[in-house]
């Protein structure tokens, strides 16, 4: 499909043609409008077949984000942001075309799921969450990318408590439909419910990069990042946060306070690596007590001051500051923190814990969902000794392997052993001879 070039195609050409917006692909529909300065159509998303937006495209060129900016003043004001639409703009060769919500009159695109809507609607507005969870669920059971569906399935489970599937469908409308901000919030919110936190802080930071000039999540980041221990991305979130101006100041108090603390922290941390460089694993501890009292959000740090907390025998609590950490580390560390959690929990005797645990590790290491497969063998997380930033320092390989067999012999007589968690330890018993 042809997309649109403002070079070539002029305006009685661009029915039918093909913009990309955020990764999304949208067909231009029914010529809505033409003004002075914008030509305007319905504008249908590729994959769910949605009008959810209108194109408005440019017939004399401007400086880029001059119009976002004045919006984003306007909107700042709550009576203003009700009724100001979200607006987005994006280049294309030839010019700029403008991105808002659709706001209703147009009713040549007819949606075969209105009535099953409309009832899902009529349920969620009595609290009814099962029966509009059913009426979602037959909408998409015909049609599996109607993002309105899925969206407001995700608020029916997650108000039975199914927040980990709530935000798992959020996640699955975001991608099919990037450009619908409430998607965006639902994502974050039910993300962050199910302490799905790395997906929660992925999700925020998409967002602030793909609507840079729209505040009206600016407080559910910065929320979310205080949590997570990012104190640091929440500050430049603050003066453009949706709030009264008496509470701004008392925000920014509290973001600039947490920001000292955990450099604070840091300073602490680097006390402590200086220690475990020269073995002296009871300063080091006695350092990161310190840091951790003055800041506890810090991932990387507590991810440290578990190792060295394993190290000088307090493993049970070692390995609840991993688990806790694998919730937010970036991706590659998620399986670091997984993996030592489970040498803690063998060391402390916790076994049955320690093999469900190596069982998280297994399906983050494996390659592919259908075999069991894993990544190369210098990639095997060992027990760990230090992080910093992209290195990581660890025991041979051999001190985990052996954890792994004891988790194993002491619970293959009681409990079933998942064949992927066995295929894990063969891979770990090869690459200890490998390496």
């Amino acid at each position: 499909m042809e997309r649109l070039d403002l070079d070539r195609h002029e305006p009685e050409e661009y029915l039918g043609k093909m913009v990309l917006c955020h990764g999304a692909e949208y067909i231009i529909g029914k010529h809505l409008g033409t003004g002075a300065e914008r030509i305007t159509h319905r504008l249908i998303n590729r994959r769910s077949g949605l009008g959810l937006h209108v194109i408005k495209i440019r017939r004399y060129a401007f400086p880029p984000d001059t119009y976002l900016r004045q919006i984003a003043q306007l909107r700042r004001q709550p009576d203003l942001a009700a009724i100001i639409p979200i607006t987005q703009e994006f280049k294309i060769p030839g010019g700029i075309f403008e991105l808002q919500p659709y706001g209703g009159g147009d009713n040549s695109l007819e949606d075969p799921c209105d009535d099953g809507l409309e009832a899902g609607a009529v349920a969620l507005k009595h609290k009814d969450y099962v029966t509009a969870a059913s009426c979602y669920e037959r909408i998409l059971a015909r049609y599996p990318e109607h993002t309105t569906a899925l969206i407001n399935l995700a608020a029916a489970v997650h108000q039975t408590g199914d927040v980990t599937r709530a935000s798992f469908l959020a996640e699955t409308a975001v991608e099919i439909e990037p450009n619908v901000l409430i998607y965006r919030r639902a994502l974050i919110q039910y993300a962050a419910a199910a302490e799905c936190l790395r997906m929660a802080l992925d999700a925020a930071e998409a967002m602030q990069a793909d609507f840079p000039h729209v505040y009206d999540l600016n407080q559910d980041a910065i929320d979310l990042y205080l949590f997570c221990g990012e104190p640091e991305k929440a500050q430049p979130l603050v003066s453009h946060a949706m709030i009264p101006e008496d509470q701004r100041a008392t925000l920014a108090a509290k973001v600039a306070k947490e920001i000292v603390a955990k450099e604070r922290a840091a300073d602490w941390m680097n006390a402590a690596r200086a220690h475990v460089e020269h073995d002296e694993l009871p300063n080091a501890l006695d350092a990161l007590e310190h840091g951790y009292a003055a800041y506890s959000r810090d991932r990387e740090f507590n991810m440290n001051f578990a190792l060295t907390l394993a190290r000088t025998g307090d493993s049970l609590r070692a390995g609840a500051l991993l688990v806790d950490a694998a919730r937010i580390v970036v991706e590659w560390r998620a399986p670091l923190c997984y993996a030592n959690a489970f040498y803690c929990f063998v060391d402390a005797g916790k076994m049955h814990e320690a093999v469900g645990l190596l069982e998280i590790l297994a399906r983050l290491l494996q390659l592919r969902d259908e075999e069991p497969m894993f990544v190369g063998i210098d990639d095997l997380p060992g027990v760990g000794v230090w992080i910093d930033r992209d290195e990581w320092a660890e025991e041979p390989l051999s001190t985990a392997t052996q954890r792994i067999e004891r988790a194993l012999a002491a619970t293959s007589k009681t409990e079933q052993i998942p064949e992927l968690v066995r295929a894990l330890a063969e891979a770990y018993r090869v690459a200890s001879i490998s390496r």
